[in-house]
């Protein structure tokens, strides 16, 4: 169901000095994503998928992209980390969906953090594979597809370090209007690699934001990934996110998803079990409160026999808050214990 709305415009406009840029083979995938947007248009209510949530608080605002200036984007990224570091921690930030902050080296056993701008020709074939499962996931995640400029690469080598942990800071900041960013996260854990996984997500004071965000991860054989993902965006923050997750043989995905607050904080969470004996575990807890809506919509999807999957997601709402969660749970033919 398609909606033209001020949003719609905005979101859409492209821009063509910057397309110009890009290699050829990203150009033309971004441009397949961008007509996959078109065609899908954003959601309404009369979308299955979104009958319980309203687009109408930020329907009608003219978002714009912003380029911060590297200063600005450094002294963001350094004051996060400041605030927001693990002990131990691999830390990565993205402000505005681009890499301000980074480790300068893996050393042995540590996973390998690139920013997908500065490795997308050596990486292209993962890239490419990522942006071609976008057009199955809805408008939000081809939107993102097609305007994204930077990016997260993580790889987790095998032989990896008996617990790897990553932490990933996604900050969003409003520039004198409007702000809309696209962080893109692709997640490849290697045949028995180990790694935590956290991501957390900051609104910030000012303009309102949206942040349409993409995490992808692919767990080959034996991979264990946990993968916490905290959602602070604050009052005049919303954000969009779409994570899918590909299960290999005797692999484990463990998923923690905290989500306080926000305008409007949906998160649309895909796994796919394609390897035997592969399990999946999703776990989620979130507040919602007057004015606010949280929305959380998951599957899981039973490719290959023996996967086993367990799902517990609870929440408080307060006021006049608005709390959706949706789970369905696929077995394909063949799929059965």
């Amino acid at each position: 169901m398609t909606t033209s709305t001020p949003l719609a415009v905005a979101l859409a406009s492209r821009d063509p000095a910057k397309s110009a840029r890009e290699p050829a083979w990203l150009r033309v995938a971004q441009e397949s994503a961008f007509c996959a947007y078109e065609g899908a248009g954003l959601p309404t209510k009369n979308d299955e998928a979104w009958r319980f949530t309203s687009l109408d608080p930020i329907a009608a605002t003219p978002f714009r992209a912003v380029d911060l200036a590297p200063d600005a984007m450094s002294a963001v990224a350094l004051g996060l980390w400041r605030t927001h570091a693990l002990p131990g921690a691999q830390g990565v930030v993205l402000v505005n969906g681009r890499v301000a902050l980074q480790p300068d080296g893996a050393r042995p056993g540590e996973a390998r953090v690139s920013s997908l701008r500065v490795v997308g020709e050596a990486r292209r074939a993962l890239i490419q594979a990522s942006l071609a499962r976008d057009a199955d996931r809805g408008a939000f995640a081809s939107l993102n597809a097609a305007m994204f400029e930077d990016g997260l690469l993580l790889e987790v080598p095998s032989g990896s370090k008996p617990r790897t942990l990553v932490q990933v800071l996604h900050a969003s900041v409003a520039g004198d209007a409007a702000t809309v960013s696209y962080p893109r996260v692709l997640v490849v854990a290697a045949e028995g690699a180990r790694v935590d996984l956290v991501e957390e997500f900051v609104g910030g004071p000012g303009a309102r934001t949206l942040s349409n965000s993409v995490t992808d991860v692919v767990l080959e054989p034996g991979a264990k990934v946990t993968h916490i993902r905290v959602n602070l965006p604050g009052d005049n923050a919303a954000l969009i996110q779409s994570v899918d997750v590909s299960v290999g043989r005797d692999a484990e995905y463990v998923s923690h998803v905290v989500t306080l607050g926000g305008s409007l904080a949906r998160c649309d969470l895909t796994v796919c079990l394609r390897g035997e004996a592969a399990h999946v575990e999703l776990c989620g807890t979130y507040h919602v409160g007057s004015g606010e809506t949280v929305d959380h919509h998951t599957c899981i999807d039973h490719v290959a026999p023996r996967g086993t999957s367990r799902e517990t997601y609870r929440g408080i709402a307060t006021g006049a808050g608005c709390a959706v969660f949706d789970g369905t749970v696929l077995v394909r033919p063949g799929a059965h214990q």
